[in-house]
Protein backbone atom coordinates (compact mmCIF):
# COMPACT_ATOMS: atom_id res chain seq x y z
CA UNK A 1 0.00 0.00 0.00
CA UNK A 2 1.10 3.45 -1.07
CA UNK A 3 2.00 5.99 2.01
CA UNK A 4 0.05 8.98 2.72
CA UNK A 5 1.81 12.48 3.24
CA UNK A 6 0.36 14.17 6.33
CA UNK A 7 1.41 17.65 7.79
CA UNK A 8 2.31 17.94 11.46
CA UNK A 9 1.48 20.36 13.79
CA UNK A 10 2.25 21.18 17.79
CA UNK A 11 -0.82 21.37 20.66
CA UNK A 12 1.26 22.42 23.87
CA UNK A 13 3.66 19.22 24.36
CA UNK A 14 1.89 16.81 21.64
CA UNK A 15 2.37 16.55 17.90
CA UNK A 16 -0.71 15.89 15.86
CA UNK A 17 -0.89 15.96 11.87
CA UNK A 18 -3.84 15.84 9.35
CA UNK A 19 -3.48 14.85 6.07
CA UNK A 20 -1.45 17.00 3.47
CA UNK A 21 -4.60 16.55 0.75
CA UNK A 22 -6.65 18.34 2.99
CA UNK A 23 -5.16 21.06 3.67
CA UNK A 24 -5.59 24.55 1.53
CA UNK A 25 -3.13 26.87 2.88
CA UNK A 26 -1.50 27.95 6.36
CA UNK A 27 -2.04 31.06 7.65
CA UNK A 28 -0.77 33.05 10.33
CA UNK A 29 -2.99 33.23 13.48
CA UNK A 30 -5.61 36.03 13.48
CA UNK A 31 -8.30 36.06 16.20
CA UNK A 32 -11.47 34.68 14.66
CA UNK A 33 -14.81 36.84 15.39
CA UNK A 34 -16.75 35.30 18.54
CA UNK A 35 -20.14 34.05 17.05
CA UNK A 36 -22.86 33.94 20.22
CA UNK A 37 -24.10 30.82 21.10
CA UNK A 38 -21.83 28.91 18.46
CA UNK A 39 -20.64 25.80 19.90
CA UNK A 40 -17.71 25.43 22.52
CA UNK A 41 -15.53 24.14 19.98
CA UNK A 42 -15.57 26.89 17.68
CA UNK A 43 -13.74 29.91 18.68
CA UNK A 44 -14.98 32.04 15.68
CA UNK A 45 -15.30 32.90 11.98
CA UNK A 46 -12.63 34.62 10.12
CA UNK A 47 -12.80 36.21 6.56
CA UNK A 48 -10.14 34.92 4.19
CA UNK A 49 -10.13 36.24 1.11
CA UNK A 50 -14.10 36.15 1.16
CA UNK A 51 -14.55 33.05 2.24
CA UNK A 52 -16.05 32.90 5.52
CA UNK A 53 -14.44 30.42 8.07
CA UNK A 54 -15.52 28.62 10.99
CA UNK A 55 -12.04 28.46 13.22
CA UNK A 56 -12.48 25.62 15.35
CA UNK A 57 -10.27 25.62 18.81
CA UNK A 58 -8.26 22.31 17.98
CA UNK A 59 -7.34 21.72 21.65
CA UNK A 60 -10.83 21.38 22.90
CA UNK A 61 -11.52 19.61 20.00
CA UNK A 62 -8.91 17.02 20.82
CA UNK A 63 -9.01 17.25 24.28
CA UNK A 64 -5.53 18.39 24.78
CA UNK A 65 -4.22 21.23 26.36
CA UNK A 66 -2.16 23.92 23.97
CA UNK A 67 0.03 26.72 24.30
CA UNK A 68 -0.68 30.06 22.25
CA UNK A 69 -1.77 29.39 18.85
CA UNK A 70 0.43 31.19 16.07
CA UNK A 71 -0.94 29.41 12.98
CA UNK A 72 -4.73 28.55 11.47
CA UNK A 73 -4.18 25.47 9.00
CA UNK A 74 -7.16 25.56 6.70
CA UNK A 75 -8.74 22.74 5.70
CA UNK A 76 -11.05 21.90 2.72
CA UNK A 77 -13.52 18.75 1.96
CA UNK A 78 -15.55 19.14 -0.74
CA UNK A 79 -16.81 22.70 -0.53
CA UNK A 80 -16.33 22.98 3.20
CA UNK A 81 -13.31 25.25 5.02
CA UNK A 82 -12.16 25.06 8.20
CA UNK A 83 -9.11 26.40 10.05
CA UNK A 84 -7.65 24.53 13.28
CA UNK A 85 -5.81 27.01 15.73
CA UNK A 86 -2.30 25.20 16.07
CA UNK A 87 0.77 26.26 18.17
CA UNK A 88 2.95 25.76 15.22
CA UNK A 89 3.49 23.91 12.09
CA UNK A 90 6.30 21.11 12.16
CA UNK A 91 7.13 19.20 8.98
CA UNK A 92 5.33 16.56 6.21
CA UNK A 93 5.86 13.00 7.22
CA UNK A 94 4.96 10.03 5.15
CA UNK A 95 3.01 7.22 6.70
CA UNK A 96 1.93 3.83 5.59
CA UNK A 97 -1.04 2.47 6.46
CA UNK A 98 0.07 -0.41 8.02
CA UNK A 99 2.67 1.74 10.33
CA UNK A 100 -1.06 3.24 12.03
CA UNK A 101 -1.78 2.04 15.26
CA UNK A 102 -5.58 2.00 15.53
CA UNK A 103 -6.05 0.47 18.86
CA UNK A 104 -6.39 4.20 20.05
CA UNK A 105 -8.90 5.96 19.16
CA UNK A 106 -10.89 7.40 22.10
CA UNK A 107 -12.14 10.43 20.08
CA UNK A 108 -13.98 10.86 17.03
CA UNK A 109 -11.16 13.13 15.24
CA UNK A 110 -8.31 10.99 15.89
CA UNK A 111 -7.74 8.49 13.24
CA UNK A 112 -4.60 6.58 15.00
CA UNK A 113 -1.26 7.17 15.81
CA UNK A 114 2.56 6.60 14.29
CA UNK A 115 5.45 6.28 15.85
CA UNK A 116 8.18 9.00 13.71
CA UNK A 117 11.66 9.85 14.27
CA UNK A 118 10.73 8.25 18.13
CA UNK A 119 8.11 10.78 18.71
CA UNK A 120 4.23 10.24 18.96
CA UNK A 121 2.50 11.41 16.03
CA UNK A 122 -1.61 11.44 16.65
CA UNK A 123 -3.03 11.76 13.62
CA UNK A 124 -6.30 13.82 13.05
CA UNK A 125 -9.38 13.02 10.85
CA UNK A 126 -12.09 15.20 10.45
CA UNK A 127 -15.19 14.33 7.89
CA UNK A 128 -16.18 18.16 7.80
CA UNK A 129 -18.26 16.99 4.18
CA UNK A 130 -21.31 14.84 6.27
Amino acid sequence: MESAQWVSFVLGDEVFACRVADVQEIIPYSEPVPVPGGPDAISGILNVRGDIIPVLNTAQLLNTRSGEAQRIIILEQGEELTGLEVDRVGEIIAVAPQQIDHATQDNEHIRGTVLHRDRLVILMELNLAA
